[in-house]
Parts: structure tokens; sequence; C-alpha cells
């Protein structure tokens, strides 16, 4: 579940920041902004939205590991010294997730003879974590900010190379549209949607935040 929820996280950061760099760029277009002023708008909330979702992802992961580790260190107390109880609490957990069998007592007086094992089938059955799943803070971190900052080019990127507000939209708008389809198919592997739906689910969102933004802008440019 871990691993899913992982993947949608990604996705979802990466169509954050295509759809907060796109409205961001056509509001400060309806505003009658140039290109350049459009650029260093993109720019900045780029680098900043970057940073934001980089802390965040960061604290959010690491209170959530330290949180596991008072809860495995303590978990690890428990095995030592009220071995029997914690056994009932595992086969109790085990049962009701295959049933009464006899498997399962098999099973826990061989994980029994090591205290690790043992604490990791804990870890497993009381929290649903394994150790392979677990996430490095600043990795997750560093993965958030590259997500945003990568999801923010399309937007980006046609004011570098032009001088033409209307260019830069036109070429900005269609890039993120097929970004923001792809992000939703991608999505669909982690879900049972239908991959169409998912990807125009992303442009209709976009299509109408985009109008508002656009109009928002416009108004306060009078």
């Amino acid at each position: 579940m871990r691993g899913v929820n992982t993947l949608e996280t990604q996705c979802w950061a990466s169509m954050t920041a295509w759809s907060h760099l796109l409205l961001l760029v056509l509001g400060v277009v309806g505003g009658n902004f140039t290109a350049r002023q459009v650029l260093a708008a993109a720019v900045a909330a780029s680098i900043a939205g970057a940073v934001s979702m980089a802390a965040g992802e960061y604290l959010a992961t690491k209170t959530q590991e330290d949180v596991l580790e008072a809860e495995i260190a303590l978990e690890r107390e428990h095995i030592k010294n009220y071995r029997e109880y914690e056994r009932a609490d595992i086969r109790g957990r085990l049962v009701e997730i295959v049933g009464n069998r006899p498997e399962v007592d098999a099973l826990l007086d061989s994980v029994m003879k090591d205290p690790e094992a043992m604490l990791r089938l804990a870890s497993v059955v009381e929290f649903g974590i394994a150790d392979t799943e677990r996430r490095s803070p600043v990795r997750a971190m560093l993965v958030s900010a590259v997500s945003f900052v990568a999801g923010s080019l399309p937007s980006t990127l046609p004011f570098v190379f032009t001088d033409s507000v209307g260019t830069g939209v036109l070429v900005a708008s269609v890039a993120t549209g097929i970004a923001l389809f792809i992000v939703g198919v991608l999505r669909t592997r982690a879900t049972a949607r239908s991959w169409l739906s998912s990807g125009f689910e992303n442009l209709g969102i976009a299509a109408l935040g985009g109008a508002a933004s656009y109009a928002i802008g416009a108004l306060l440019g009078q």
C-alpha cells in the first residue's frame, strides 16, 4: 500500500507543479505582462514551489519515520520482556487475516526463536509496513523538489525562447496539456480507472483553472 501511495504522491506532485505554473502563467498573461515578466514570475514560482514542496515532504516523512522508530523501539522492548504476550497479540492479528490455521502456530514457533524476525513480523501485522517499504526523508525531499521543478518546465521553457506572449502561452498550454494527460494515464497504474477518462479529467481540471486564472488576471490588469 505504501508503494501505491508513493507513486500517487509523485504523480500528484508533478501534476501540482504543472497546474500551478500554468495557472500562474495564464494569470500573469491576463494582466498584460511581457514575456520576460511572465518568465521571471514563472521561475520565481518554480523555485518557491520546489522549496515548499521539498520542505513539506521532508517534515512529513521525517515525522512519520520518527513515530515508526519509536513504535518499533517499544515493540522491541515488549518482545524482550513480554514475549508470550506479544506472541498472542501477533497470533490474533494473523488469525484475523488468514483464519485459525495450524500453520499460524507453526510460523510463530519458528519466528519466536529469532527476536529480530519476530519484530519484523510484528511491524508488518501491527504497523502495516516492512523495512523495504520505508522512505528516506532526504530522498523524499529531493524527489519532491525535482518533480516540482520538472513539472514547471512545460510552462516556463517556452518563454525562454520567445518574446511573443501569444506564442509562449500556446506552446506552454499544449506542452502542459500533454504532460497532464500523461500523468493522468500513469495514475491509472495505481487505480482501476480508465486511462482515457483519467487523462481527460486532468485536462478538464486544468482547463477550468486556466480560464479562471486568466479571467482574474485580466480583471486585475484593468
